[in-house]
């Protein structure tokens, strides 16, 4: 492995290397793999609509430092290459008014290598994840859930990230 200081010019910064385990603050295992598969399996239903996002999906922010109150938000963080990322900006302004507020907010989204769940087309989902933590679960997060798709070796993607688990079958 190459020492830190290597690292944080190359690729992968150190806390993406040095993740956390296991599941985010306020949340036991079990409930992580469900909002893992259940967040899994609607990206993957819907992608002809949005976009392939991939599969490098975390938990960061207060819960996957284990800072967070008990309401705090739930961020989710799906990395995607610079090139990727790139590709879902232009194919979103191309159905946009150049010039208009959204045209502006793509543009900031591109400068800061993050796409809030609604400029990627994952809103819906990002709230059936909520209703699952909230009322299904009842974990009281009231605060919600953001979704971001972010911008590999960009501005937000810095840890420390906990992966959401893979289903063991």
């Amino acid at each position: 492995m190459k020492p830190v200081t290597e690292t944080r010019g190359a690729r992968y910064n150190y806390y993406r290397i040095f993740v956390k385990e296991g599941p985010p603050q306020g949340m036991t295992a079990e409930q992580f793999q469900e909002v893992s598969d259940r967040l899994r399996n609607r990206l993957k239903q819907e992608a002809d609509r949005t976009g392939e996002l991939g599969d490098d999906i975390f938990v960061h922010g207060s819960r996957g430092r284990g800072e967070a109150a008990s309401d705090s938000d739930l961020d989710i963080g799906i990395r995607v290459s610079g090139e990727r990322f790139e590709q879902l900006i232009q194919q979103r302004l191309a159905s946009v008014k150049e010039g208009g507020d959204k045209w502006k907010t793509l543009q900031r989204a591109l400068e800061q290598g993050r796409l809030h769940q609604g400029e990627a087309g994952i809103s819906g989902i990002s709230r059936e994840i909520q209703r699952l933590i909230n009322e299904e679960m009842a974990l009281g997060f009231t605060k919600g859930v953001q979704v971001t798709v972010i911008r590999e070796a960009g501005p937000f993607d810095e840890g420390p990230f906990i992966p959401l688990p893979w289903r063991n079958v």
